[in-house]
């Protein structure tokens, strides 16, 4: 009897350890990852997109797309050509251009957001245009280029055109020739913007409705405990971002070959000087592939040490087979460098 008593003692001792090792995990690591998730929610947006022509454009939910184009149509708008964006589920838009008033109109069909109509045109002396957006939701508003942005949620192509006009009063126009022509004009606006809104600092009250809202926290308003936190977790979110932006640069800027980017892809390092060393080799960091030598090596550096300088001359003191190859370097949204990990060898 004293033996089943202390089998279930002891049974009972592991049990609570167990569950207080469970509890531990969860509000050490488990709860920290969800608030990061939190905090990486506010900018989880491509950084770049390339705008892909489709000669055969179809929607994948014809009747309320078509539409929407209709609406255009009436309005006096003409077709300028459909295009597909891969890097944003898969969007697919189709452009239209008003002949009169050099307008276009831009119908949106995403997985994730549904289907929207938005009205913009392009100034002189600015990347961005002008842009009047029937997006639903001001969270996702808050990603897609344009300056000024005005939000109509379901707004029609009347109220959003005369948004735009409105807005653009005074402001030169630019002729835009074509659908090649407007694609690499959106490109690029779609890239600086994305650039200027990882640099821009966002105020308490900002941060928490974009929580709320892109989060979706799955307990409904956080805590204050949680929200300070998640303040805490944006900088570290913020730099993951900037490094994934550069990467998609330097794929715009490169002249590698498809099959030597392919080849590089999966283990990159992109090194800014934003983030230490220490804290580049540490948890909650994605845009790195780092080798077992050279993560150790990074946690010995000096915090206070500037990232590029000397990853670069730790790398240079490795053995030539464990070196890092820098393909490059990039300078926006800051300033990086590029590089290629080496093919570590496999144990026997």
């Amino acid at each position: 009897m004293n033996g089943l008593l202390a089998i279930f003692g002891t049974l009972s001792v592991l049990i609570l350890a167990i569950v207080g090792a469970l509890f531990w995990l969860y509000r050490t690591r488990v709860n920290r990852w969800y608030l990061y998730g939190l905090a990486a929610s506010v900018n989880k947006y491509p950084s770049r997109i390339r705008l892909i022509p489709q000669p055969s454009f179809q929607w994948r939910k014809p009747d309320r797309a078509a539409q929407r184009v209709a609406e255009f149509h009436r309005a006096g708008f003409q077709d300028l050509g459909g295009f597909l964006a891969e890097e944003l589920s898969c969007s697919r838009a189709f452009v239209l251009q008003h002949p009169g008033n050099g307008l276009f109109g831009m119908v949106v069909e995403s997985q994730e957001l549904g289907t929207w109509s938005d009205v913009m045109c392009f100034t002189q002396n600015q990347s961005q245009p002008v842009v009047a957006s029937g997006l639903l939701k001001r969270g996702h508003f808050r990603l897609r280029p344009g300056d000024p942005k005005i939000h109509k949620p379901e707004a029609g192509v009347a109220e959003l055109s005369d948004a735009v006009l409105t807005a653009a009063a005074g402001r030169p126009r630019i002729t835009v020739t074509g659908a090649a022509d407007f694609a690499e004009r959106y490109e690029h606006a779609f890239g600086d913007a994305v650039d200027a809104r990882l640099l821009e600092p966002l105020e308490d009250y900002e941060l928490r409705r974009l929580v709320t809202e892109r989060g979706q926290p799955c307990c409904g308003e956080i805590t204050e405990k949680e929200f300070a936190q998640v303040k805490k977790l944006l900088p570290l979110a913020i730099e993951n971002e900037l490094r994934l932006a550069c990467g998609a640069q330097f794929l715009r800027e490169t002249r590698m070959s498809a099959a030597e980017w392919q080849h590089a892809t999966q283990r990159l390092l992109i090194v800014h000087d934003r983030t230490s060393l220490p804290r580049l080799a540490g948890p909650l960091i994605y845009g790195v592939f780092l080798t077992k030598i050279i993560r150790r090596r990074m946690k010995r550096a000096r915090r206070t040490q500037l990232p590029r300088e000397t990853f670069a001359g730790l790398n240079a003191r490795l053995p030539t087979w464990q070196r890092y190859k820098k393909l490059g370097e990039v300078h926006r949204p800051v300033p990086a460098d590029v590089y290629r990990a080496p093919i570590e060898p496999t144990a026997p």
